[in-house]
Formats: C-alpha cells, sequence, structure tokens
C-alpha cells in the first residue's frame, strides 16, 4: 500500500510539471498562447490569386486561421499580404480561389459584406475622423436611432464606454478624436472592430507608431480577444513581436507561401531568409565591375570598426588619429578606400562613410 501510495504521489508530481511545462509553452512575454489550435479553422482561403495587369499579387495562396489564434503573417513590402488580406476583408472582389468563414464558403461584395460575416480589418492609417468624438467614430453610418429615428447619443456612449473598458483604456465617449494620443487612437479602431462583433481580426502594423508602453497595452487587449476566441491575423515587421505573441507564422514572398513556422521557433535570421530567398549574409555582398580607383574617391574611406592588427591604441586615440588622418586627407589605420558609387560597403560589413569635406 505505502509503494502504491508514493506511485500515486509521483505520478501527480509529474502530471503538475507536465501541466507546468504545457502552461510555460502557452505563455511568452505575458501573453497566453492560444488553447484551441486543434480546432476547425475559422477562417479558411484556398487557392487565392490575384492579378493586377501584367503583375502577379497573389499565387495560388493558401491561409488558415482558428479560434484563439494569433497568426503572423510576414513578407516584404510587395509580398502579397496587403492584397490577400483585402480579399479577406472584402475591399478586393475579382480574384480566384474560395473564402470560407466558420466553414461556409462565402464571397464578399464589399467590406461591409466582410464586416457582417464577422471580419474586421484595422489598417497601418487609422480611419478615423479627427472631428468626431470617440463614439460617433466607432459607430459612424451605424448610429443607434430611439423611436424617432433621432441618433440615441446617449445609448451610442454607454455602449461606446464598455467598448473602451474591454479595451483596457479609460476614455471620455465624447472626446473628440483628434486629442487622442495615437496609442489611444489605435485603441479605438479596435474597440470599433469589437463592436462590428469580429469573429476574425485582422491587425495591419498595428505598433508601427506606438510607444513601448501602448505596444504593452495592446498586446494585453491582444491577448484578451485570444481569450473570447477571436482569431487574429498579424501583420509586422518587428520579429520581436512575433514570437513574443503569435502561435503560427506564414512567411508570403512574389506573392506565394514560401513556408510556415511555429511562431516560437521563429528567429529573425529564419525569417528573414525566408523573406527574401536567401542568406542574409549575402545582402551587402559587392561584386566589382572595374578596378579601384583610389584617384577618383580620394577623401572617401570605410573606417574599419576594430582596430588594426598589432595595434595596440586605445580607442581615444584612435578617434583622434583618425580626425587628424580625415582632415589631412589620409586613411585611417587598418581602412581600405572605398569607391564612391559602393556606398560605403565593403567585404559584406556595412561601413560608416568618412568625407573629406569636399
Amino acid at each position: 500500500m505505502e509503494k502504491s501510495g508514493e506511485r500515486s504521489a509521483t505520478e501527480r508530481a509529474q502530471a503538475r510539471q507536465r501541466r507546468a511545462r504545457d502552461e510555460g509553452s502557452r505563455r511568452v512575454g505575458g501573453v497566453e498562447r492560444s488553447e484551441q489550435l486543434n480546432t476547425a479553422p475559422l477562417v479558411e482561403m484556398i487557392g487565392i490569386s490575384k492579378s493586377y495587369g501584367g503583375v502577379r499579387a497573389c499565387r495560388d495562396v493558401d491561409l488558415t486561421v482558428r479560434a484563439g489564434e494569433v497568426h503572423a503573417l510576414l513578407g516584404e513590402n510587395g509580398a502579397g499580404k496587403s492584397t490577400l488580406m483585402r480579399v479577406l476583408s472584402g475591399d478586393v472582389t475579382d480574384y480566384e480561389g474560395e473564402v470560407r468563414i466558420g466553414g461556409e464558403p462565402r464571397r464578399f461584395n464589399a467590406p461591409v459584406d466582410a464586416q457582417r460575416a464577422g471580419v474586421a480589418m484595422i489598417h497601418q492609417e487609422l480611419d478615423l475622423v479627427p472631428g468626431l468624438s470617440v463614439a460617433e467614430n466607432i459607430f459612424l453610418g451605424r448610429e443607434p436611432r430611439n423611436r424617432l429615428r433621432v441618433v440615441d447619443r446617449r445609448r451610442m456612449n454607454q455602449v461606446t464606454g464598455g467598448l473602451l473598458e474591454r479595451c483596457g483604456v479609460a476614455l471620455d465617449p465624447r472626446r473628440p478624436v483628434g486629442e487622442l494620443r495615437t496609442g489611444e487612437q489605435q485603441l479605438v479602431t479596435v474597440a470599433k472592430a469589437l463592436s462590428l462583433d469580429a469573429r476574425v481580426l485582422i491587425m495591419d502594423e498595428p505598433t508601427s507608431a506606438l510607444s513601448p508602453a501602448e505596444v504593452e497595452q495592446t498586446f494585453t487587449v491582444i491577448g484578451e480577444l485570444r481569450r473570447e476566441g477571436v482569431g487574429i491575423v498579424y501583420i509586422s515587421h518587428r520579429m520581436d513581436e512575433i514570437g513574443r505573441i503569435a502561435d503560427r507564422a506564414t512567411v508570403l514572398r512574389n506573392g506565394a507561401v514560401v513556408t510556415e513556422f511555429d511562431a516560437r521557433e521563429l528567429t529573425a535570421e529564419r525569417a528573414a531568409e525566408a523573406m527574401v530567398g536567401r542568406p542574409v549574409q549575402t545582402l551587402f555582398r559587392i561584386e566589382r565591375s572595374e578596378p579601384m580607383n583610389t584617384e577618383r574617391a580620394a577623401g572617401v574611406w570605410t573606417e574599419r570598426a576594430a582596430e588594426a592588427p598589432g595595434s595596440g591604441a586605445t580607442r581615444a586615440e584612435q578617434r583622434r588619429e583618425g580626425r587628424r588622418r580625415v582632415q589631412a586627407r589620409e586613411p585611417p589605420s587598418g581602412a581600405r578606400p572605398c569607391h564612391c558609387a559602393e556606398r560605403g560597403v565593403a567585404q559584406g560589413v556595412p561601413g560608416r562613410r568618412v568625407r573629406c569635406g569636399r
């Protein structure tokens, strides 16, 4: 009996450790990860293709988003991210492929159709009217009315207050949006999306103009939406944010999906290599098409960060010597002359250009 009791205690301890590991894997940077990744997809985009004239913006793209998941969408500018999300949000209607929301095929003819289906998009350029109040912006074009068909401002302000509280921000619904900080305006757009009962939220570079404190507040709101089962598509170029809040990451290049990562295993190097299609180390390599002409490049040199081999000079002495050599139009110790057309980059190492003052 004692051995049986010892085994039971050991099994319970091991179970607690497994639960702790699982909980730790769900939380990164204070943001809880999704527990619903095995559920049926909330959004399915199948074989999406779109062309603008002779330019292929999207090429047979497949994308899924599950309830309670933050799915990061990565790619260089022009990779097709915005076009794909405009298809999902109803901005683009003439495309090839199929969009399913909750397993049902849908084809939106306008953004309002997508909003009625529970799909909302927060654009990088906030679509708010500075002269209107917070409540008026949230319900613009959808103002609640009383029995006399007059705008019910009291009800509008009450509902807006509840939405703002849900976003964790204390604002007066009657305050003009033009008086708010950028981070507060960002949260107003989130509240506007929540007023549409959005099940799918697309966030395009939501933190690009926010302070660190406002970024943290936005992440808190994203965590709350995730727990409520909202599926989020998160577009960002900030790799540290992707690792903190996303569950999965899909990379687009030249309009096509090239790979999909578990966001917890994503590194900036892997993401950059997937986005550009080659190792990052080769991005700055220069092929010389003509011999070096030091006379033509007189006074322009690449200043090396490390001191020359065998030199025992301190950094302060190096700086003084460098200033003297620049004034005398001499190359600093351990430096190479660089061609004017090479923009101060030599052998794959970005350099700092030092001019003679001409």
